[in-house]
């Protein structure tokens, strides 16, 4: 059986990779993840991740 391999948008990055965590609908790749996770709150990419992570809650809508 052959293992397909896909690559996803960062939702942060926006980069396109293959290995990340989904939260719900919205991807984030493993280097973003690990960023998001050192940066303490008075970093200034702090509230750059806060809005990017907003997007969580807002999904696509298709009609």
């Amino acid at each position: 059986m052959e293992e397909r391999i896909t690559r996803e948008e960062c939702g942060i990055c926006h980069n396109s990779k293959k290995e990340g965590i989904h939260i719900y609908h919205f991807f984030i790749c493993q280097s973003c993840e690990r960023k998001i996770i050192e940066t303490q709150p008075e970093d200034e990419l702090y509230s750059y991740f806060v809005n990017k992570l907003k997007q969580i809650n807002k999904r696509t809508q298709y009609s």
